[in-house]
């Protein structure tokens, strides 16, 4: 293993790939919404617009596919997605900010109930509280291990330039 990245069919796994595998790992509920909020900051506003889930998550995948891209796009990408995903995975990678977010709830569905709106959104958030807090803490654990292991700034750096000093003619960089 080259700096965390493991070889698939005599290729070196791309930091990209190896975010599509980690992705593809994850529960329904965690790859929806990190594409449902992350198309929001996404600059392929194609994304955002589609309504169906399911083409959703196949159009973000796509875009995590690095087959046809050049090795630099590869990088681009690569820190681009591991910041929105840090960003989109605040409030959700411990303990005590399940617990914030436990009593911000709280505190959202007083004041709808005050104002003589209805708590429902606030409500189903509750309803399934613990199990999104389980499942959240786990995937972020995995992105966390990920990151550590395997998508340094070295280690993309150090693939990039392996990348190009061992491409043929047929290899985008």
């Amino acid at each position: 293993m080259l700096l965390g990245f493991k070889k698939r069919e005599n290729k070196l796994i791309d930091p990209l790939e190896r975010i599509l595998d980690w992705f593809d790992s994850q529960p329904d509920e965690v790859r929806l919404e990190l594409v449902t909020f992350g198309s929001h900051f996404h600059f392929r506003r194609k994304i955002r617009l589609i309504t169906n889930e399911k083409r959703k998550v196949r159009k973000f995948r796509k875009y995590l596919m690095s087959s046809r891209v050049y090795k630099s796009e590869v990088v681009s990408r690569t820190l681009f997605i591991i910041r929105l995903f840090d960003f989109l995975m605040m409030g959700k990678e411990t303990e005590g900010a399940w617990v914030d977010a436990m009593d911000r709830h709280l505190e959202m569905r007083s004041e709808l109930r005050e104002k003589g709106k209805s708590p429902d959104s606030i409500d189903k958030f509750l309803d399934t509280y613990e199990e999104q807090k389980v499942i959240w803490l786990e995937s972020c654990a995995e992105w966390s291990r990920l990151k550590e292991n395997e998508l340094s700034n070295e280690q993309i750096m150090h693939w990039y330039l392996m990348a190009v000093s061992h491409r043929t003619k047929n290899d985008y960089w």
